[in-house]
């Protein structure tokens, strides 16, 4: 068991508290765009934040859930709080603290948080704490009713625990919180670091008492000599192990290792993230950054779907493991997936977002392969026909109230500290940092039009000497690339965790960096995909589009919720205008790095960086008869040679990202 003395392994990078980071430049931007969208206008009009049994009396049987799990609420919370900072916008803060208010004010006497009277479980507390200790962060006001309440709710989990595992091995479907334990120790983990006390012991043993009754571990999920690498059907296949398949669980687990090892600074543990890595992206990898898992995965076939949840998870998960180990490709796969995998799956002003999006992706209408038992299914579980449909809640809710974590998650990640005098930037973009160091202030301004430049100028006052540290992604040609402190010439030689150190002096300074990317032709199992820097590069297709009222995800083929009331809420149903049967000659490729950026900056024919090719149309089947089967092998010709574009996968809400591979020659 665990000691009074005992301590949490240092950060790598230690993250810092919300309010301390801004975004800056294009990324302000677009996070004001993402704010006016959906997630800034869930509270006005949808049931399931509104009118949520958190914000009703325990017992009065009022309210609004779509499951037992009474997670959207806390979701919605989890990612409303740090938007609601990071733009400094009274009225999604005005939101944030009317529930806040009311959630601290109906907690049980004994403790408990939500609306739950017998069935607990502990999942659905999960975001809500995490939500919670954002606010206590950025707000002073809110820390002591923060920790108040947290102290007392983790003193009810300790004995709960101890009384048989109720809350975890009983209850509601208990595998989503066996299997997302460690975002739940995130928050315990947090009092341990910022709010010491004499609960401490308690908290170490609650930790423990978590991990140890846990029937469903992820380092023996991934050491297993069965990991499923090719699955046709995972619910008949592995019945008693789906929920390991499910991607959103495996987005969430893959930082299980990492915070596990800041409770025992085990070696083994960065051998289990390793391993997780490996396994699941090797097998299950999207060419986004996300996972394809609909929802559980299968194999590597462009038709499958990813969830919008899993790409912000995925991308948390691997941002959280770079802060806490320093391994350089975890932050590439955040980036990674946050420029690519996030902004594919959302109209142009994030009004409407795809439960699944699809590598390959010629169209977003009804899309129903749904056939006889024992006959094949285009999704595991998404059979309604509008799972890739843009829309308010195009399948299950927990999508739309997860999303507006997605911006917001990353760019609270993107700058940690190292020591007492260091400052690092992880995860790049344009951003801003005013912070302390040694008592001192230190303001850092990072100009760029990163991800579609590799230049980045950085304006520092400070008034103390501190150290810069840059993060140099591993897509980096360094012979080509440049840094610069005052136009004059640095070498670049990034440590093993990708950072760069520049020695900072009081005063104001210019920072100047030129990452060089090259193109890259990545191989997957059935065709390539195609890079540059962290972006993914897809075929432009030309579409039409036709709206609707926006759908009850149990009702997708009915007449719509008229009572929403919101003019730009709207179904989107998008076809190909242009083809999508398009086989290209990556030795033809061209880059251009001309850009026009303007927000939103993800928007459809945006003026961004984009590829020349040469291709030509070909016979490609279809899959089940209605998407894209794999890229053929050896793709029979229909067409004469065309140059065709490529642009940034995160513009392309329709796609084509794992080409058949011709020569033209």
């Amino acid at each position: 068991m665990s000691e009074t003395k005992q301590q949490l392994t240092p950060w790598h990078t230690a993250p810092l508290p919300l309010g301390q980071i801004k975004p800056h430049g294009w990324l302000a931007k677009e996070l004001r765009v993402f704010a006016d969208g959906l997630a800034g206008n869930l509270y006005d009009f949808w049931p399931y934040v509104n009118d949520s049994k958190w914000l009703h009396p325990r017992g009065s049987g009022k309210g609004t859930d779509y499951s037992a799990l009474n997670e959207p609420l806390p979701y919605w919370f989890n990612g409303l709080v740090p938007l609601a900072y990071l733009l400094d916008d009274d009225r999604l803060k005005s939101q944030v603290h009317a529930v806040a208010e009311t959630v601290l004010a109906y907690q049980a006497e004994d403790g408990w948080l939500g609306p739950e009277l017998e069935d607990r479980n502990f999942w659905g507390r999960t975001p809500l704490t995490l939500g919670l200790i954002q606010l206590a962060e950025a707000d002073p006001y809110w820390c002591k009713p923060v920790v108040d309440a947290l102290r007392r709710y983790y003193r009810l989990m300790n004995a709960m625990l101890k009384d048989g595992g109720k809350g975890f091995l009983d209850g509601s479907q208990p595998q989503w919180g066996q299997l997302r334990v460690y975002d739940t120790i995130l928050g315990i983990q947090w009092l341990l670091e910022h709010q010491p006390s004499g609960d401490d012991d308690m908290l170490w043993e609650t930790m423990w008492l978590l991990e140890h009754l846990n029937p469903l571990k992820w380092e023996d999920w991934y050491k297993a000599k069965g990991y499923p690498r090719s699955l046709d059907d995972p619910e008949k296949e592995l019945p008693h192990d789906v929920m390991s398949l499910h991607g959103v669980n495996v987005g969430q687990g893959l930082k299980a290792p990492a915070v596990s090892y800041r409770n025992r600074a085990n070696p083994s543990r960065i051998a289990d993230i390793a391993q997780a890595v490996t396994l699941a992206f090797g097998y299950h990898g999207a060419p986004s950054g996300t996972m394809l898992a609909d929802e559980f995965q299968r194999n590597l076939a462009p038709w499958m779907g990813s969830e919008l949840c899993m790409h912000i998870e995925t991308a948390y998960s691997m941002s959280y493991a770079y802060h806490t180990l320093g391994i350089n490709d975890y932050a590439d796969r955040a980036e990674l997936a946050t420029y690519n995998a996030l902004p594919a799956a959302f109209t142009d002003e994030y009004f409407a977002h795809q439960y699944m999006t699809q590598p390959n992706q010629p169209w977003a209408k009804v899309n129903k392969a749904d056939y006889e038992d024992g006959k094949k299914k285009l999704f595991t579980t998404a059979h309604s026909g509008v799972a890739t449909v843009f829309g308010l809640e195009p399948q299950y809710p927990c999508c739309t109230s997860n999303l507006p974590q997605g911006w917001p998650k990353f760019i609270t990640s993107t700058w940690g500290k190292i020591g007492e005098k260091g400052l690092a930037h992880v995860l790049l973009g344009p951003t801003e940092i005013l912070t302390k160091i040694l008592s001192k202030t230190v303001k850092v301004v990072c100009d760029t039009s990163y991800p579609f430049s590799g230049k980045l100028r950085y304006q520092i006052t400070a008034d103390t000497d501190f150290d810069l540290f840059i993060r140099i992604p591993g897509w980096t040609v360094l012979n080509k690339s440049t840094l610069s402190i005052k136009d004059t010439a640095l070498g670049l030689a990034p440590d093993a965790s990708g950072l760069q150190k520049i020695s900072i002096p009081r005063g104001s300074t210019v920072v100047q960096l030129q990452l060089v990317a090259e193109i890259r032709v990545v191989e997957r199992t059935h065709g390539v995909s195609i890079y540059y820097g962290p972006l993914l590069y897809a075929l432009e297709i030309k579409t039409s589009l036709e709206t609707t009222l926006p759908h009850r995800y149990d009702d997708p083929q009915g007449p719509g919720q008229s009572q929403i009331g919101h003019p730009r809420i709207k179904d989107h149903f998008l076809t190909n205008a242009t083809p999508w049967n398009i086989a290209i000659d990556p030795k033809t490729i061209e880059f251009h790095d001309t850009y026009d950026l303007q927000s939103p900056v993800f928007e459809q024919g945006s003026k961004t960086t984009y590829m020349n090719v040469k291709g030509c149309e070909i016979e490609w089947p279809l899959y089940l008869d209605c998407t894209p089967d794999v890229p053929p092998k050896d793709p029979k010709r229909i067409g004469r040679v065309k140059e065709y574009r490529l642009i940034p996968y995160g513009s392309a809400k329709l796609h084509m990202s794992e080409f058949p591979r011709i020569s033209v020659e």
